[in-house]
């Protein structure tokens, strides 16, 4: 249950944003945060998942009855699906050879190089980056302190803005938040994006249609009333993307 009634944005923000995250939960679903995999080797056939399979049967029953006829079919299914990965495999490594000798086995090989070298390098730390002068830092506190100096400019920047009169009454210098903004904002917004620090979705707000215009509305309303925003709409993730030659 939401609660609107609430005057101070932190206290609206902490206990209504629980509301929602609660509901988007129960109606969205919420990943685990682990890849789903599935069995794509390469030797993977048909009659190899039938023979796995007849060995994982037999074992079963054999544990069940644990009688010694049960034993033995189970360890000749055993064999028999060794047998099977094996051949499996050796004959998809010949397939794979022989594609190798062929001008676009030559590009796979290059291709699957590039892959491997990618993976061993560790681009997940920025261990150096230059100052504003162009020196090279090492140290890993001076690195650290130059992407605070780098984003604080960034992100501080002031834009010039178009001050027309729409016909709408100001509070100060701006004007007062529409509801029908708030409404043209969620339409443009793009579905399935990352969230944030407040881990609510866009399809979350959507999903809630009158009601969730009309609580964000409110929300803004109290924004703007009070020239504050929750703590937690000020904590972003940053992820530097490096480009050809090692620059971000």
């Amino acid at each position: 249950m939401v609660n609107v009634n609430i005057e101070e944005v932190q206290d609206w923000w902490k206990e209504n944003a629980e509301s929602v995250r609660g509901v988007a939960r129960e109606v969205l679903g919420e990943a685990s945060g682990k890849r789903r995999t599935t069995r794509v080797e390469w030797w993977w056939r048909k009659d190899v998942k039938n023979a796995l399979k007849r060995k994982k049967e037999t074992k079963k029953q054999w544990e069940q009855s644990r009688s010694w006829e049960d034993k033995m079919v189970y360890r000749s299914a055993k064999k028999l699906a060794q047998k099977a990965v094996a051949v499996a495999k050796a004959e998809a490594c010949r397939d794979m050879y022989e594609e190798l000798e062929t001008p676009e086995g030559e590009k796979r090989i290059y291709r699957i190089a590039r892959i491997r070298n990618k993976s061993t390098k560790d681009v997940n730390h920025v261990k150096q980056m230059k100052d504003v002068n162009g020196v090279v830092l090492i140290d890993e506190m001076k690195v650290q302190e130059r992407w605070k100096e780098y984003f604080e400019g960034l992100l501080n920047e002031e834009n010039p803005h178009d001050h027309q009169d729409y016909g709408i009454p100001y509070l100060g210098l701006t004007r007062c938040v529409e509801r029908a903004e708030v409404v043209r904002v969620l339409k443009r917004m793009k579905k399935n994006k990352a969230t944030g620090p407040d881990e609510i979705p866009v399809e979350e707000w959507r999903a809630l249609g009158e009601a969730g215009v009309n609580l964000l509305w409110n929300l803004m309303c109290k924004v703007e009333e009070q020239e504050e925003v929750p703590d937690e709409w000020r904590e972003s993730v940053l992820v530097p993307i490096f480009k050809e030659k090692g620059d971000v």
